[in-house]
């Protein structure tokens, strides 16, 4: 026990056990605004304002993502937002299975006018594919978690992973659909005014949650905050999409729903 402290009561005991963890408050009752701290994550920013020059000159624009449930929710993010915003001049890529993971080896034949790739949860490897797509003239963003070797990176215009060497954020235990709804708060900021900037709570939170809790990431820190709050969404039942599957999953008559059902009902009908 780190903390000698004696107890003098229920409120002295769990503050003793945080601190003997090596946690604070946040742990328990973290919010949305307790986040913040997380933003520092390299690349966040110039990504943002790289995506929201496209959107302001009406660029193509692909999305692409893995076929696993933290590739699906983190496209279904950001296409949530695209459509919130009006702007439907995008397209949607997931990997066939039989492909494998990461960005299909064609997808500057998938895509040839597209101006800007964005590719989630996948790309930090993808050389050959971000390559071709830069030689096309694309600008390329990658919001991915996987290892980031010294070697063999792909030449991405923004590469948002905390990960990479050069990434100021003491926290790297992500998974895309995290990073991806951090994300979506700096693009937030940076839309042209043409723009009406989406709420990102509801809808967004309860598919960060998801993708977090079936990635299996540690909860703790910036997950166990995201986790925490897509759990207050989906049981203030403000996604119809992720209800339905709740529902085919034989959950309809939980009053609530944990990260266990998140883990082992919901996460696996989308992978």
């Amino acid at each position: 026990i780190l903390d000698k402290t004696k107890p003098a009561g229920v409120q002295d005991v769990l503050e003793v056990l945080l601190r003997n963890r090596n946690v604070g408050d946040t742990f328990l009752n973290g919010t949305l605004k307790d986040l913040q701290p997380y933003l520092t994550v390299c690349g966040m920013n110039e990504g943002a304002e790289l995506m929201a020059g496209h959107l302001s000159r009406g660029n193509k624009i692909v999305l692409v993502g893995d076929y696993d449930c933290d590739g699906i929710t983190s496209l279904a993010q950001m296409s949530l937002f695209l459509n919130d915003i009006g702007y439907s001049n995008y397209d949607v890529v997931i990997p066939r299975r039989s492909e494998g993971y990461g960005i299909p080896k064609d997808i500057a034949g998938i895509s040839p006018d597209a101006r800007l790739l964005v590719a989630m949860d996948c790309g930090t490897l993808d050389v050959g594919p971000v390559g071709e797509m830069r030689a096309m003239g694309a600008d390329c963003i990658v919001i991915d978690h996987h290892e980031v070797p010294s070697q063999g990176v792909a030449a991405a215009s923004v590469l948002i992973n905390p990960k990479q060497p050069s990434c100021p954020s003491r926290f790297k235990e992500f998974c895309s659909s995290g990073l991806t709804l951090l994300f979506l708060t700096r693009l937030r900021k940076a839309l042209p005014p043409k723009f009406t900037a989406p709420s990102l709570g509801g809808k967004y939170l309860v598919l960060a949650a998801i993708g977090t809790v079936a990635d299996m990431v540690p909860l703790v820190e910036g997950n166990r905050i995201l986790a925490r709050s897509g759990l207050v969404s989906i049981n203030a039942r403000t996604y119809a999409a992720v209800l339905k599957l709740a529902d085919l999953a034989g959950l309809s008559g939980k009053k609530r729903l944990s990260a266990g059902h998140l883990g082992f009902y919901i996460g696996p009908r989308i992978n």
